[in-house]
């Protein structure tokens, strides 16, 4: 028989023993993958995952095989979750995950999930992962999706492109040029010439693509480089007479003059904001130069008589 002192030791260290134990393994517990804050539901508890190598990595935390990753919770996947809170490592690492489980997460499924497109559609999701990322402005994020999906469809990546989302009917590409996301524009360009040599298209063929992709419309009739001159007009940011700059490489800037962006550059002049009257003036002369038998004096010319 212990004594009353003895007793109380042994009770308190049973006790403190069941706590610790209880308090580590709700670390690992599948519940802190998705809380009230991630406007979703607590998944089930009931599991303790407990990894001998510790806190290390998601795959030694968490048992990934209860959960479907690609289920929508109030129109978002966990996925979309990791691409708001720009959590790049945890997303590598479910993007590796549904690579090696393609019997849970077949080809067509996770095409959809990435890019909007495929024969495995997605019930109650809205954006893909790639216009997400994009509207985030996450670089990072962008490359990493446009890679793991050329793993899985090369001819995915291309109709990636030209997929309109929401009632805007906006591509990656408007998304972008609206955002004044310079480098993600610059990477978007180049990616598409990319996968177009992959494909075995160079030089003028490739470049009709392109084109075809930057006069997509969005559900206000409006291009990427209708887009660009919008946002210059109305901010006047940097990075966007950057962007048209950069987009009149590939457009013919004066068949949008003799139309709408004609009324544009009246708005500018009229609040008599010469600098961005004169950036976008600057825009068209450049663009005009690569366009066979055309003047600069002439293009002047035709643009100060707008405003006569």
């Amino acid at each position: 028989m212990c004594g009353n002192n003895q007793c109380f030791h042994v009770i308190v260290v049973i006790c403190v023993g069941f706590l610790l134990f209880t308090t580590s393994c709700s670390k690992y517990s599948k519940s802190t993958m998705r809380s009230s804050s991630d406007n979703g539901e607590y998944l089930p508890t009931s599991d303790c995952s407990l990894s001998d190598e510790g806190e290390g990595g998601v795959t030694n935390q968490f048992d990934w095989s209860t959960v479907d990753l690609c289920k929508v919770y109030d129109e978002q996947t966990e996925f979309c979750i990791v691409i708001e809170k720009g959590k790049l490592s945890l997303l590598k690492e479910l993007l590796e995950y549904i690579k090696n489980n393609p019997i849970t997460y077949p080809c067509g499924k996770v095409i959809y999930l990435i890019a909007g497109c495929g024969s495995e559609k997605i019930k109650g999701m809205k954006l893909s992962l790639l216009s997400r990322a994009v509207l985030k402005n996450n670089l990072d994020i962008v490359a990493l999706l446009f890679e793991t999906l050329r793993g899985y469809d090369l001819v995915a990546c291309e109709k990636v492109f030209s997929l309109r989302f929401g009632d805007g009917k906006y591509t990656i590409m408007h998304q972008a040029v609206e955002l004044s996301s310079l480098e993600i524009v610059y990477y978007l360009i180049n990616t598409f010439i990319k996968i177009k040599a992959l494909q075995g298209l160079t030089g003028d063929a490739a470049w009709s693509s392109l084109i075809e992709i930057l006069n997509i419309r969005n559900s206000v009739n409006a291009t990427p480089l209708d887009v660009a001159f919008t946002e210059y007009a109305r901010v006047g940011h940097s990075d966007s007479l950057k962007i048209l700059c950069y987009l009149v490489q590939y457009v013919d800037p004066w068949c949008y003059m003799e139309s709408k962006h004609s009324f544009m550059l009246h708005v500018v002049a009229q609040c008599s904001n010469k600098e961005r009257l004169e950036g976008m003036i600057n825009v068209i002369i450049e663009g005009s130069k690569r366009m066979a038998n055309r003047q600069d004096k002439e293009m002047v010319y035709k643009i100060v008589h707008l405003y006569r």
